[in-house]
């Protein structure tokens, strides 16, 4: 988390300026979005942030610029949610598709049954 002292001299923000954006990080700091959990903050200069956030899911940790105090805007999802959700997906298909090559067979040895 970006110090006072950084805020002060490398960004030459006033004191009390510098006061009031580490009051709102820090309460940022936990700030949970869908699975995404803040567990750092840098500030970039011009009221913008370097968030970094983790999954609570699979612990995961990303980087995201949040424009000025636009908090909203931090990711909600994360990767593994689509992997997993991909694989979900795959899986259907799986059990569909053998679910279908069974119904063929049991068609076709009910036919075969028929013709003899």
């Amino acid at each position: 988390m970006t110090t006072l002292e950084e805020l002060i001299n490398i960004y030459n923000i006033h004191q009390s300026n510098a006061e009031l954006v580490i009051k709102s990080d820090i309460k940022h700091l936990g700030y949970q979005n869908g699975l995404n959990k803040v567990t750092d903050i840098e500030y970039l200069g011009n009221g913008d942030r370097d968030v970094e956030i983790t999954c609570t899911e699979c612990g995961r940790i990303t980087h995201q610029v949040i424009p000025g105090s636009k908090w909203y805007k931090i990711h909600k999802t994360c990767p593994c949610q689509k992997e997993r959700r991909k694989a979900e997906i795959e899986n259907l298909r799986k059990i569909k598709g053998h679910q279908r090559l069974r119904k063929r067979e049991n068609i076709l040895e009910s036919n075969m049954a028929i013709t003899r």
